[in-house]
């Protein structure tokens, strides 16, 4: 549950509150890292370059990636 509230949260402009949440998570399970990747397809994140952006700045600051 706590990934999902840090995706709604950052998907709805809160993104520096979501980023705690994504760390927790991350650090849980770095699949839940990969998934982040992923929200493009089901539409969850717009693919769009605003999207990827969001989606770079959240790995970025989850330490996710460097």
């Amino acid at each position: 549950m706590v990934y999902w509230h840090a995706v709604a949260l950052a998907t709805n402009g809160r993104v520096a509150d979501s980023i705690p949440l994504f760390r927790r998570a991350f650090a849980a399970d770095r699949n839940w890292a990969e998934l982040t990747r992923r929200l493009f397809k089901p539409g969850i994140i717009p693919d769009t370059p605003k999207g990827h952006a969001l989606v770079e700045q959240i790995l970025r600051e989850a330490g996710a990636i460097e």
